[in-house]
């Protein structure tokens, strides 16, 4: 991909871009039989599921469990433990025994997540129920498709155990930074393919397999802890105080290294480093835009995360299965690529897509 964009010719619009939900209610939109096998895949907005042939239509309301979900092992989900196809999913995780949802190859074919009949589980069905009498169809259903049932399900984000022993966590960020817990395209291809939508700028980088990170002033020293090591060796810390005009700026990047996720993008030994890829103006309560954040990173000499290119959703791809297949291929450090980041060229939405091949071959 090439930049064939220097500036945006108007403000962008923002998009409305939802958080994840694990749980949730979803609509299948399409039934495609597998030949030969009494299985079929259910298309559920940007997923794709196998289910049972004969037990979901289009149309179907179903509840949906998205890959990195944690269900936890209860009578509810017999099922999950009992079917031997099933073990290399069951884990223990913070104690706990459980299925972890990700993505596999069923006969071939991509499925990623679980289904389940909605009238399998009451307590979201029958207040939903109740609902339509009070309200109608139309005002239930959409209140019932913007709700999450994680917690209701007691389903956790399951997430990968870090191998190094000197990885404590410094804390969470603050309240007043948000946390950059983006979408996945999957959730949101309607809104970024939408026609109008289509002529909007976006910055593309490369998604890195590292853990989130966030550094601000008056972060305590802790030369024993491997967070503050790695932003020390960076540099960032010593830019915070010098970036003129922005006296209160947060930088969120990627910490990456020999001893984190598995060490995915081969490091050396006891090599670690982190790549910025946002900033957050906690002054304006927003993120600046990546121009800004790129423009900082070459004054300070930080390192930001691959950029791969400039362009409208639409010079990159027509829907959200060409943006997966274009996500796959070998990442600016030679092994396989996680996937792409995709930011605003206003700062406003960002969303990534996931290479699906990275999910299988890594096992998350």
């Amino acid at each position: 991909m090439t930049n064939t964009h220097n500036s945006p010719t108007q403000v962008p619009t923002p998009l409305i871009l939802q958080t994840r939900k694990l749980v949730s209610v979803r609509e299948i939109s399409r039934i495609e039989r597998i030949r030969r096998y009494p299985f079929a895949i259910a298309h559920i907005d940007g997923w794709q599921v196998v289910v049972g042939a004969r037990g979901y239509k289009d149309g179907d309301l179903v509840v949906f469990f998205e890959i990195d979900s944690f269900v936890p092992k209860t009578d509810r989900f017999w099922e999950l433990f009992a079917d031997p196809s099933r073990e290399n999913g069951i884990v223990t995780f913070r104690g706990r025994q459980g299925y972890r949802v990700r993505s596999t190859r069923v006969f071939g074919r991509l499925s990623q997540g679980l289904v389940f009949p909605l009238a399998c589980f009451p307590e979201i069905n029958r207040p939903y129920q109740d609902k339509i009498t009070a309200v109608g169809y139309r005002a239930a259903t959409e209140e019932l498709l913007s709700r999450s049932f994680a917690e209701t399900l007691g389903v956790m984000k399951w997430e990968f155990t870090e191998r190094a022993e000197s990885l404590p966590s410094l804390g969470r960020p603050p309240a007043f930074i948000r946390p950059a817990g983006w979408p996945r395209i999957q959730d949101v291809e309607k809104s970024v393919f939408a026609s109008k939508k289509r002529e909007k700028l976006w910055v593309i980088t490369e998604k890195l397999d590292g853990v989130t990170m966030t550094v601000a002033e008056d972060l305590m020293d802790r030369d024993d802890n491997l967070y503050w090591q790695t932003a020390k060796a960076s540099g960032v810390l010593q830019a915070l105080p010098r970036i003129d005009g922005l006296p209160n700026i947060a930088v969120i990047g990627e910490l990456c290294g020999s001893s984190i996720q598995g060490n995915t993008m081969n490091y050396p030994e006891a090599t670690h480093e982190f790549a910025v890829f946002a900033m957050w103006d906690i002054d304006q309560a927003r993120y600046l835009p990546p121009g800004k954040t790129l423009e900082i990173c070459k004054r300070h000499d930080l390192k930001h995360t691959p950029v791969i290119g400039v362009m409208t959703i639409g010079e990159v791809a027509k829907d959200a299965g060409e943006l997966l297949r274009k996500a796959e291929g070998r990442g600016c450090y030679g092994g396989i690529r996680e996937g792409f980041v995709f930011h605003a060229f206003d700062g406003a939405d960002h969303f990534k897509v996931i290479s699906n091949a990275w999910l299988l071959q890594t096992g998350k």
